[in-house]
């Protein structure tokens, strides 16, 4: 049977849910073959991570307004290059209409948060 990216199921997506910024991990399947790892151990990593081509899904379901990708596998720049993982994830918002921000996560990076109140959280209402 051919390999199908895990689908997040509905409490995840709920959970997420209008998140200011949601953290994913991701896999780029095509980033795999150059490893030298045994198909035990492909088929594991197929099964237990996500696509970076479902994330525009998650993130648009959820309705975050960032999403960034950590946790890359494989995380190797001979592997896949920054440029790669990027344009992966402008290829999965664009087909899944997301409009969010989507950043590429890297150890120790920062990136800035807006907090966006409720209209009816503000002090004074306004």
């Amino acid at each position: 049977m051919p390999w199908q990216p895990p689908r997040w199921p509905p409490p995840r997506i709920r959970l997420a849910r209008h998140a200011d910024v949601l953290v994913h991990e991701a896999l780029y399947p095509a980033g795999l073959a150059s490893l030298g790892l045994s198909q035990a151990l492909i088929d594991h990593i197929l099964a237990t991570h996500t696509d970076v081509s479902e994330l525009g899904r998650i993130a648009a379901e959820s309705d975050v307004r960032t999403l960034v990708a950590h946790h890359l596998s494989p995380g190797q720049s001979t592997a896949v290059s920054d440029g790669t993982w990027r344009r992966q994830l402008r290829d999965s918002a664009r087909r899944a209409d997301f409009g969010g921000r989507m950043l590429l996560g890297d150890d120790l990076a920062h990136h800035g948060v807006t907090a966006h109140l409720p209209h009816e959280a503000r002090p004074g209402g306004r």
